[in-house]
């Protein structure tokens, strides 16, 4: 049975099989380029996501940070005007362009400008519209995308103790902006200015966003992220699109129009399934290795569940994730019997450690199957996981271990790979 453990630990370390999800978390650790920091919204900062439904199959996706935000929003009309002012000179080439658009738009506070980047994607062939009287149009099938970024940056308000300091102030700097982001996607993108002209409808869109919101939301956004689906001209069938999301049946008028769910939707889709979980992966997986005990090397194996939280917040372009794991580990240690033939001789230790995802974590492990003369008595340990080459694989775990009910007391060193 021991030697069936030994071989799934093996084969676990090589594939290191993840059970977690593909969802938004991921997007949100990847490496981002200097351009993307100047228009998309850190999406360690979005607590709060919500999807609404207009005329003229027009998407609006709200993303905050806190409740709050809503207030700004509430002059929304103000911001689209001003927007479309800016974009107006560009507006020639925009519009003889046959393919679909994509804008970002950047109000940031650190600067005395604006930032606006142009996006062109090639529209997927040519598709025209004839009306049997020989009178032909072109058709657009493709919907332009709109982003609004908006960074309120309060440095000029850095505590004593961090002035001078160029590493903490610019942390400091970072996780204290108020930001938010707004995505329209609209037939063609002039088709903000009719968005804007209905102040009535924007205005009420915020504030039942805003009055709807849960008190959880609003008291800890970071903890208890939100997301909706609103669409506020209602649905009048239940076989609409939106509805057909989910399933068909009578009470869907009611639950189409308006939904409101315990955490961040990841994709467009109005069922809750897809949220990011509080527990952003869940990984069984293990290592191999080899380690020092008193004055042996001996192969090393070890195979667990690791727990990753969402890490939620970045410091200094990082993302501070942490880890909980529980696994079981062994060394494998030999002795050679009186007519020369060798025993395998596991101590197998469960181990419980936490830290940073992917940096320093540590732990403590308890000796529960001893096999041979290395340990005796109660066993205990402590140990740090140090990541030598960061995303190599490659670990160095100094030890402290006690034994012979806890009489003695000696270091030892695990070198860890996959």
């Amino acid at each position: 049975m021991k030697r069936l453990i030994v071989l799934a630990a093996i084969l676990m370390s090589v594939s290191n099989v993840s059970f977690g999800q593909d969802d938004d978390a991921t997007p949100a650790r990847k490496k981002r380029t200097v351009t993307e920091s100047n228009f998309e919204m850190l999406s360690g900062f979005i607590n709060i996501r919500d999807y609404v439904y207009l005329q003229n199959n027009a998407k609006m996706i709200i993303e905050l940070n806190n409740v709050e935000q809503y207030n700004e929003l509430k002059h929304l009309d103000t911001v689209l005007y001003h927007f479309l002012d800016e974009i107006a000179f560009y507006r020639d080439s925009l519009d003889n362009y046959n393919g679909n658009v994509r804008i970002d738009y950047t109000i940031d506070e650190a600067y005395p400008f604006s930032k606006i980047r142009f996006k062109k994607h090639e529209a997927d062939g040519e598709v025209f519209m004839n009306n049997g009287n020989d009178a032909v149009a072109k058709l657009k099938l493709e919907q332009d995308t709109v982003r609004i970024f908006v960074r309120h940056n309060p440095v000029v308000n850095l505590p004593e103790n961090i002035k001078g300091n160029w590493a903490k102030e610019s942390r400091y700097s970072l996780n204290n902006a108020e930001m938010y982001q707004l995505t329209f996607c609209v037939n063609v993108y002039t088709d903000l200015r009719k968005i804007a002209d209905d102040k009535r409808t924007l205005r009420h869109v915020i504030d039942t966003l805003t009055t709807t919101k849960k008190k959880n939301t609003k008291l800890n956004p970071n903890k208890y992220t939100s997301s909706t689906y609103y669409h506020p001209f209602g649905i009048d069938t239940a076989t609409s699109e939106l509805c057909n999301v989910n399933h068909v049946c009578g009470s869907c008028r009611k639950q189409a129009r308006y939904r409101q769910y315990k955490g961040l939707a990841i994709i467009d889709n109005s069922n809750g399934k897809d949220l990011i979980p509080q527990w952003d992966e869940i990984e069984l997986g293990g290592n191999i290795g080899a380690g020092l005990v008193r004055n042996y090397l001996a192969p090393y194996a070890e195979i667990g569940v690791t727990f990753t939280k969402d890490g939620r917040r970045i410091y200094q372009n990082r993302y501070s994730s942490t880890s909980f794991s529980l696994l079981v580990a062994s060394h494998f240690l030999f002795e050679q019997g009186a007519q020369g033939e060798y025993y395998t001789k596991p101590n197998w230790f469960v181990n419980a450690q936490v830290g940073n995802a992917d940096g320093l974590s540590m732990g403590a492990g308890y000796l529960f199957s001893k096999s041979g003369s290395y340990f005796s008595g109660t066993t205990v340990k402590a140990f740090m996981n140090i990541s030598v080459f960061k995303g190599k694989g490659f670990t160095l775990s100094p030890e402290l271990i006690i034994t012979d009910d806890f009489r003695q007391v000696f270091p030892g060193l695990t070198i860890k790979v996959f």
